[in-house]
């Protein structure tokens, strides 16, 4: 379900894609990557969801408390939105995450 807080009233339906990292250099530090896509005629917004990957009993405690997981916003103009940007500010968002 999406988030109250980025729900724009705007578009009826919301599509969430899951992303796992398996045989990435992202695999054993991420379970998975939430992606939300909003667009409407001037902007694009990402709701990207980092969920970490239980790999210690610290991890495992922050897994079960809900706490690996982080939830964020890129917005961009259609106008100046390329893939390759897209790309780079998702990567720096994991590797903060992280």
């Amino acid at each position: 379900m999406l988030p109250a807080r980025h729900r724009s009233g705007r578009l009826p339906i919301a599509q969430e894609l899951e992303y796992s990292p398996n045989g990435t250099r992202y695999g054993r530090k991420l379970d998975e990557l939430e992606v939300v896509l909003l667009q409407d005629e001037t902007s694009l917004d990402l709701l990207i969801q980092v969920d970490k990957s239980v790999h210690n009993l610290g991890s495992l405690f922050a897994d079960l408390t809900g706490t690996d997981e982080s939830t964020h916003r890129l917005s961009y103009d259609v106008a100046d939105v390329t893939t390759e940007r897209i790309q780079q500010d998702v990567e720096r968002l994991i590797e903060r995450s992280l």
